[in-house]
């Protein structure tokens, strides 16, 4: 099974509000790190959340044609 490697942005506030940002479009980690910070009060902790997970696969099926 194939794999991805996923990286996602998250923050928590003094108050225990959190958010978090990982998308594959991201432009850079500074982006998602900005993107999950700017709803939160200031002082947050931020960390990383890393992992593999498998790419599902796309089933093929087979198929049988007859005239009508």
């Amino acid at each position: 099974m194939a794999t991805v490697k996923v990286r996602i942005a998250v923050a928590v506030d003094a108050k225990g509000d959190w958010n978090a940002v990982g998308y594959s479009g991201a432009r850079s980690d500074a982006d998602k790190m900005d993107l999950c910070v700017e709803t939160l009060d200031s002082g947050e902790a931020r960390y990383w959340l890393e992992a593999e997970l498998g790419v599902p696969e796309i089933p093929t099926v087979a198929a049988e044609v007859s005239a009508a």
